[in-house]
């Protein structure tokens, strides 16, 4: 499967495929007081709309910023040439700001492109292996009742919505280092783990998001106390950079002997930032953010990870394009293992986009049919962003 797998954003192209860029679009839709979705529309001359999302919530002023500078660069330019200069910007030089709207040009790129081929977005980049996708329940930004109790109750209103499985990160009030464990909050964290996995099925898998809050010591000693509730996962239990990589192989062990698998990478900026934790077997399972790494890198690290027999769960915690694209990709990716969506931050689905998309049916998603990404966007809800 790897091996025919190799994703280009310069091998699909046909003349038939080929289109000129109109103009470029940028549209925000508020959520709640915490998120903000940030939208890209790429209108071709020849009629076609391509969608790519950008949402970033604090960092959406820079990246607007970012799309308004790289929009009026190829605004009127041949896709050939807009993509020539996108492929060229050395987006480590720019910023995190520019790497988000980088990859909300290539997605609305792509989705045009599978439009004029007339295939589905992930057909571009590989044969589609599946046609429906695993996926989890995010229950932690729609959680406001943050007690153990506040937790159970949405995470059984998650498994009765079709959710196979649960994520939470209760330790968001956890100062790391080594007296954190002896803390009310880490005892609450604990607390609210328990409530959890007692209040759902046992053949619900159970993940746990450590949100970077933990030293190598304190990581390991969590994982003693955890070790009853049979977790799914760990996730990002400690900060992620090159130095901690050795760390990371040390708790990946120390899980694996729970039975548990260790997660991460979400904040890794594309390949090159990736690569060292797949060739190290830091990780059980790879989490690529689709914004840092575009689409083309996010199917590189899914096809290298698969050489190294890690799964591929891509972070995708926010709105429905993101949502989307991941679908395709996780269709035509190796090793694909489950899709996050974060479960009911409010009630966003029907004012967006239709319901379906984030209905799970006996555990899974279905691949939105092509061409393109496949999904309708309620053009109304949202807001216009000048960007000129």
């Amino acid at each position: 499967m790897a091996e025919s797998l190799e994703p280009s954003l310069v091998d699909f192209f046909s003349d038939h495929s080929l289109f000129s860029i109109e103009r470029v679009e940028v549209f925000t839709h508020r959520v709640s007081t915490r998120t903000e979705f940030l939208f890209v529309r790429m209108i071709a001359v020849e009629g076609e709309i391509g969608w790519g999302e950008a949402s970033f919530n604090d960092l959406n002023g820079q990246v607007i910023v970012a799309l308004r500078i790289l929009a009026d660069a190829i605004q009127g330019s041949s896709i050939d040439k807009a993509r020539n200069y996108l492929v060229d910007l050395p987006a480590w030089k720019y910023g995190r700001a520019y790497q988000i709207a980088l990859s909300a040009l290539e997605q609305a790129m792509a989705d045009i492109q599978s439009q004029r081929l007339g295939l589905p977005f992930g057909a571009l980049f590989g044969s589609p292996q599946r046609t429906r996708i695993p996926c989890y329940a995010n229950i932690n930004r729609g959680t406001t009742d943050r007690s153990p109790e506040g937790w159970a109750k949405r995470a059984q209103k998650a498994t009765l919505k079709g959710f196979p499985a649960i994520k939470i990160a209760p330790f968001d009030g956890v100062v790391g280092g080594a007296e954190c464990l002896k803390s009310v909050s880490f005892k609450e964290g604990v607390d609210i783990i328990a409530a959890v996995r007692g209040s759902v099925n046992s053949k619900i898998d159970l993940m746990l998001d450590c949100h970077w809050k933990f030293d190598l010591n304190s990581a390991i000693s969590l994982l003693d106390k955890v070790a009853e509730y049979k977790l799914a996962w760990l996730e990002a239990p400690i900060y992620e950079d090159y130095l901690a990589i050795g760390e990371l192989c040390k708790i990946r062990r120390k899980a694996n002997e729970s039975g548990m698998k260790l997660a991460g990478g979400e904040y890794l900026d594309g390949v090159r930032a990736t690569s060292p934790f797949i060739q190290s077997d830091a990780y059980d399972v790879i989490n690529p953010d689709i914004r840092l790494c575009g689409v083309n890198g996010s199917l590189c690290i899914a096809i290298e990870a698969d050489s190294n027999s890690i799964r591929y769960a891509p972070h995708n915690h926010l709105g429905p394009i993101m949502t989307a694209v991941n679908l395709h990709l996780m269709s035509v990716a190796p090793n694909a293992m489950t899709l996050e969506i974060q479960f009911e931050e409010v009630d966003i689905e029907p004012k967006l986009v239709p319901p379906t998309l984030y209905t799970p049916i006996s555990g899974y998603l279905d691949v939105p049919n092509g061409p393109g990404l496949g999904v309708d966007v309620n053009f109304e809800a949202l807001v216009s962003i000048p960007l000129c």
